[in-house]
């Protein structure tokens, strides 16, 4: 009688290779699989947004604050407000280029601490006065306040 070492020698040697490279793609395989669920598929199912909406990525997101400062004592504020009003109305966002435009009253009568930092970092001087935010420049409006100028400065800054 043949011992089993024998049966297996002269049996599955010719299929030695078979063998191993069968078992190798099985042990990848799981390691693939094991791999795709742990890393892959939990990132999704986190809610891992790091790539929705790549074809866009450059235009996502873009924004136009245009600021408009006043006092109420100031005949000139009081002027412009009505234009400022309708032009708020209007364009407050509203994508224009690309940009999604934002309008935002700053009322410097009273300077509280947020007033008192946006009048230093857009280095306000008179009232009123107009400035647009836009990728992370300020652009100063320099016309007579008015819903048409308020519009094609709007319109010319969001399309440069």
């Amino acid at each position: 009688m043949s011992s089993f070492y024998e049966v297996v020698k002269n049996y599955l040697t010719p299929y030695y290779w078979y063998f191993l490279i069968i078992v190798s793609f099985v042990i990848f395989g799981l390691l693939g699989k094991y791999a795709y669920d742990t890393y892959y598929t939990a990132g999704y199912a986190e809610g891992n947004k790091d790539f929705k909406d790549v074809a866009n990525a450059e235009i996502r997101d873009r924004d136009a604050n245009v600021y408009f400062f006043f006092v109420d004592w100031c005949p000139h504020c009081k002027t412009a407000l009505p234009d400022w009003i309708k032009f708020k109305n209007q364009f407050d966002g509203q994508e224009v280029n690309g940009y999604t435009v934002n309008c935002i009253d700053m009322n410097c009568t009273d300077e509280n601490e947020a007033v008192t930092q946006a009048i230093q970092e857009y280095k306000i001087e008179g009232y009123p006065t107009i400035k647009m935010n836009k990728d992370n420049k300020v652009i100063d409006f320099d016309a007579k306040i008015s819903y048409g100028t308020l519009e094609k400065f709007v319109n010319m800054m969001t399309n440069q």
